[in-house]
């Protein structure tokens, strides 16, 4: 999950989406799941979330070989 707006002030930070979205409860499900902090208006966070994305649906296709 991209958590966008991180360079506003009073934007919720990671553990509070994590809770408030009940991920906790996703991932013991056998879900992957992941909050990043990003910024569309800078830029930061974009490269890291993406990295993310792009491994774990890689790591994912490769098992079913």
């Amino acid at each position: 999950m991209l958590a966008n707006k991180q360079d506003l002030a009073g934007a919720r930070n990671v553990a509070q989406l994590h809770d408030a979205l009940r991920l906790g409860e996703l991932a013991a499900g056998g879900r992957h799941v992941r909050v990043v902090p990003c910024s569309a208006v800078t830029g930061t966070g974009l490269l890291d979330a993406f990295e993310w994305l792009v491994t774990d649906i890689a790591s994912r296709i490769f098992m079913l070989d």
